[in-house]
């Protein structure tokens, strides 16, 4: 059986080279990849269930839940950064972040399930919301544990930004599956019919059966990554307030954190589907084919990423897609008014749409992780420090504050809307659904659920219009880095095989400045040296590759004397680096015939 490493239809998937093996290999990316399907898993399921768990087996308030939900993901989001410099401060034997892969899931695990602990009539309400309000900020911050360093991986285990779409790619598709089997089983498990008590027995069932999946995910994530681009060099060097100031440095980064406060109600429709489904609908299994409608799109997107970000730049795939997702939830929203999106038409479009909605979301999903890897290397040309734990934990408080926004407004809307615990577990009679009680209630549903979804994704679009940290600005930063590594004695193959694929990307005519801004890191004056050192660093990579003796040599210079000539370049001509060769040599696995 061949292994994962060695199946070619894998590399040409992943964009991985089997000839480098110091590179990403797919069995890298997949482990990666799979400790995200079960962090969703536990996500999807806390996210999207646990409020109507509160409201409907609890019996809490839909106000005073709106509260807690509002201050326990504001305290969690605030507390991301906190989680990023202790990241940066990690310093082990297993990395800066990988620790946290091995060591969270486990609190984890124990919080999911003891957030589906409701105590019934024994209890008083009161009682009831200070426990789960407890229990919760416990599980957000044990969750943050892990959150932060994972996302923040990706960045540490390569620097290029096409990779590090299609690795993020790939992470967000097993991620969305992780969601997806939760949000699709669950509804279909019959939970409305049965008693409140019943309900109690059966959250609790399946909370253990998730973190059972969960868990063991994050484990193979651990045992089968690498860090390879990360500082280590600056241990317990900057304070939370230090960190802070540098990602006041990082543009890119402060336009991310706009884009995702404004776009917080974007994917409020994956909250309100519940109540959608059980109230407006009265069919509570439907609530299972909303979230699989919303598949489709999130796939397509997810798989067309890196093809559309290479074609168009992940800025203009962002902007346009949310502007087009946004106009099409408005016009539902006036199209279902009048019913509250119950009617055939209202419900044939909102089927409709929601399939295209996944789209700007799936986008979202994998390129403002990709856009925040980006922002890395902005900050490390600026500052020469990377800084990967508090900027990677920008994306956990973008989603945090979204999950905030979403629970806080939701649940506001059904309380002024007159949602509350008795009519929660009242049976939905013909009489209770047509009184006017009732359809106020649906009324607030369907307008959170579209409107309020579609002006959000209008307004995180703004902010895209002053971003300026496009693909080819990021490879010029990871060269002038790149190189500067280089000139202070980086020794390390991976540094100059991708300088060299950097700054051969870098456009000739348009961009000669900055080719001439790199060439004098190394001292040079003019492009042409500039050319003349990458050729130099070419045929290093080859000799090295070639020769395992010359594998640990600490210089060009070295290296020539081991080999008895002056100049490196006196070799060049036996070595041959064009780009045909080089995609031969991945596609053929050979990697022997070059000299």
């Amino acid at each position: 059986m061949k292994k994962l490493n060695d199946i070619a239809i894998l590399h040409k998937l992943m964009g991985t080279d089997p000839t480098k093996k110091e590179d990403v290999q797919p069995k890298e990316a997949l482990s990666y990849s799979f400790a995200g399907l079960g962090q969703n898993i536990i996500c999807q399921l806390v996210t999207t269930f646990f409020m109507m768990y509160m409201t409907d087996v609890a019996g809490v308030s839909a106000l005073w839940l709106s509260w807690m939900f509002l201050a326990a993901r504001l305290f969690d989001a605030f507390n991301d950064p906190i989680m990023g410099s202790i990241v940066e401060m990690t310093r082990s034997k297993y990395g800066k972040m990988r620790p946290y892969l091995k060591y969270s899931p486990i609190p984890i695990a124990i919080f999911t399930v003891l957030l589906f602990v409701s105590f019934g009539d024994a209890v008083s309400q009161v009682g009831q919301f200070i426990y789960s309000t407890v229990i919760y900020l416990c599980w957000g911050i044990a969750y943050t544990s892990v959150d932060v360093p994972y996302w923040g991986l990706a960045s540490s285990m390569t620097s290029d930004t096409d990779k590090r779409n299609t690795l993020l790619t790939v992470a967000r598709l097993f991620c969305t599956i992780g969601g997806g089997i939760v949000s699709v089983v669950i509804p279909i498990i019959g939970l409305d019919t049965m008693t409140v008590n019943e309900q109690r027995i059966a959250y609790i069932i399946v909370a253990v059966i998730c973190v059972a999946m969960a868990v063991p995910t994050f484990f193979i994530g651990f045992k089968n990554t690498k860090e390879r681009f990360y500082d280590d060099s600056s241990e317990g060097k900057f304070s939370l307030k230090e960190n802070l100031k540098l990602l006041g440095k990082n543009t890119p980064a402060l336009l991310i954190i706009l884009i995702g406060v404004l776009g917080s109600l974007r994917t409020i429709y994956m909250t309100t589907t519940l109540y959608y489904a059980k109230y407006n609908l009265r069919n509570f299994g439907l609530a299972a084919v909303i979230f699989l409608l919303v598949v489709p799109g999130g796939l397509i997107a997810t798989l067309l990423t890196p093809y559309l970000s290479k074609k168009f730049s992940k800025k203009t795939v962002f902007f346009w897609s949310h502007i087009i997702g946004g106009a099409l939830m408005v016009i539902l929203y006036f199209i279902g008014l009048s019913s509250n999106g119950t009617n055939l038409a209202s419900q044939i479009s909102f089927y409709i749409i929601i399939i295209l909605a996944g789209i700007p979301t799936g986008f979202s999903n994998i390129m403002t992780y990709s856009m925040i890897a980006d922002s890395i290397d902005y900050l490390e040309d600026k500052t020469g420090e990377r800084a990967e734990g508090i900027c990677f934990s920008l994306q956990t408080f973008i989603s945090k504050i979204g999950m905030a926004m979403t629970a806080f407004v939701t649940l506001m809307v059904l309380g002024e809307y007159g949602y509350n615990a008795k009519l929660a577990q009242t049976a939905v009679t013909d009489e209770v659904y047509l009184s006017a009680e009732f359809q106020k209630i649906c009324e607030g549903n369907w307008m959170a659920t579209t409107l309020l979804c579609g002006l959000s994704m209008f307004a995180c679009a703004i902010p895209l219009l002053f971003y300026t940290f496009t693909e080819d600005r990021q490879n010029e930063a990871v060269s002038r880095v790149l190189a500067r590594k280089i000139v202070a004695g980086n020794t390390d193959p991976t540094v100059r095989h991708e300088f060299v694929l950097a700054v051969n990307a870098i456009d000739r005519v348009k961009r000669s400045e900055i080719l001439v801004g790199i060439a004098e890191i190394f001292g040079l004056k003019t492009i042409e040296e500039l050319d003349a050192k990458v050729e130099e660093l070419k045929v290093v990579d080859e000799v090295l590759a070639e020769d395992e003796e010359l594998a640990h040599v600490d210089s060009v210079d070295e290296v020539a004397e081991k080999l008895g000539v002056d100049e490196i370049s006196e070799i060049a001509d036996d070595y041959t680096f064009d780009a045909e060769k080089e995609e031969k040599k991945s596609d053929d696995n050979t990697g022997d015939d070059n000299k």
